[in-house]
């Protein structure tokens, strides 16, 4: 398995104080056989001369910028078209993957091949990179499918996608973009999460959540109705409570939405 390619995709906006730990997560994974897309989304700071930096040391990594920052989707879907490995690891330019992250998911999909992706759970660390609390999200198909219609059930940062995924699926398309992804591959694939913490997911105050969070929510709410209209999916009789309690989130402070998420989590999620 040492010898699979991976490639991992990773955009990067205005994250510069923290992408040193980040690329240094990835460079030093135990499986090695990886080629690294950091794609600068024209970030206002020092990150294009961090990630400049690295990839003048590490052949692996292959430095994109933008001329005009495109968003977070056009970005990540650049990274993904150059993607030649068999499997696309993805990640966010402030979180920390841990040494085994990859191996770990390239070993469950190898051992299981009707699997389209994979995540994990997570320890959400602060700025400073302290631990906040450790988050574990459904493991098996069926309960992920059905979170669907309550949270996104795999974090980005912990998610490696089949690249057949891509090519059959498409790329990704619409905000939130995880999910809308994994609605698409859930249609075709399973999808599990490894009941470990495979990555460190930062929060802290520049999260795209806290910045344009009524803008998700409203996204949100549209993705979780097009899974019942296009997908095909079949919303369980809490979702409706669920969705209703979403779409009051969005006139709250972000921060209360972001408590609020693991709460209704607890609450509705069996």
């Amino acid at each position: 398995m040492d010898d699979l390619l991976v490639s991992v995709v990773m955009p990067v906006y205005n994250t510069a104080r923290f992408l040193p730990e980040t690329i240094e997560s990835i460079l030093n994974q135990t499986h090695r056989n990886i080629e690294f897309f950091v794609i600068d989304d024209a970030s206002p700071d020092d990150s294009w001369e961090v990630i400049e930096a690295y990839a003048r040391k590490d052949s692996r990594m292959v430095a994109i910028r933008n001329e005009l920052n495109v968003g977070v989707i056009r970005t990540r879907n650049k990274g993904v078209e150059r993607a030649s490995g068999k499997y696309v690891a993805l990640m966010d330019g402030d979180d920390v993957a841990m040494p085994e992250r990859i191996s770990r998911q390239v070993a469950f999909l190898e051992n299981n091949p009707g699997h389209g992706a994979c995540g994990s759970n997570i320890y959400e660390i602060d700025a400073q990179g302290r631990l906040r609390r450790t988050v574990s999200f459904p493991a098996g198909d069926a309960e992920i499918k059905r979170s669907f219609f309550f949270h996104t059930p795999i974090r980005h940062s912990t998610l490696m996608v089949r690249k057949e995924c891509f090519d059959r699926l498409g790329l990704y398309r619409v905000m939130p973009e995880e999910l809308d992804l994994l609605m698409r591959i859930g249609r075709a694939y399973q999808i599990a999460n490894l009941q470990e913490c495979l990555v460190k997911y930062r929060v802290h105050g520049d999260n795209y959540i806290f910045n344009d969070h009524r803008a998700i929510i409203r996204s949100t709410l549209r993705t979780r109705r097009n899974a019942v209209k296009a997908y095909g999916y079949r919303m369980p009789a809490l979702g409706y409570p669920a969705y209703a309690a979403t779409w009051l989130m969005q006139f709250l402070p972000p921060r209360t939405v972001f408590r609020l998420f693991y709460l209704l989590r607890r609450l509705l999620v069996r």
